[in-house]
């Protein structure tokens, strides 16, 4: 079980690291904002970035992969500690993704977010019902999805500036928006 789950979480994370490869700057520091198994650290890590995972638990598939905890609201390090911040499937799991972005914004000048986004109320119980099954959390997620235009809104409202997208479907009905924001 143990072999299929690395395999998974690797073709999850080669996924994701595809989707934003363009964002991707040559080098830097990296915080891993949400880091979940650790996947895209290790990966990233390999290829020479330098990358602290962290997250509010550890659920790390290797020990050199272990998050940093904390609070989910603020991250424990100074303001600009880092070149980027990824936030990869992350902000919809939290109750206060403006409150997480704005902390990711003052630890990096350069966020990087997929997000899970929906245009319609059946779209949007998909995407619920869809990353619930997929995460098995029933109880206590947030849920926090946004549509398109909203996310666009939080990162005005916050003076971030967005200078690349992407947009790719998953599934029949589940769309990923891919967002490089930038600090202004």
């Amino acid at each position: 079980m143990k072999k299929l789950d690395r395999y998974l979480s690797r073709a999850w994370a080669e996924g994701k690291l595809k989707q934003i490869a363009p964002f991707l700057p040559p080098s830097g520091r990296m915080l891993d904002i949400g880091s979940g198994r650790g996947t895209i650290t290790g990966i990233l890590r390999r290829r020479g970035y330098g990358v602290t995972p962290l997250d509010i638990r550890d659920r790390s598939i290797d020990s050199d992969l272990r998050p940093l905890l904390y609070d989910g609201e603020a991250i424990p390090f100074p303001d600009d500690s880092f070149d980027c911040a990824l936030l990869l499937t992350v902000l919809h799991h939290t109750p206060d993704p403006v409150a997480v972005l704005r902390e990711a914004a003052r630890v990096a000048p350069q966020l990087i977010i997929i997000e899970d986004v929906f245009s319609n109320s059946l779209q949007k119980q998909l995407t619920f019902f869809t990353d619930s099954l997929f995460n098995c959390e029933f109880r206590g997620h947030p849920h926090s999805n946004r549509r398109d235009g909203e996310w666009r809104r939080v990162f005005e409202q916050l003076e971030l500036t967005l200078a690349e997208e992407q947009s790719r479907r998953v599934l029949l009905f589940y769309r990923q928006q891919a967002y490089n924001v930038l600090r202004k």
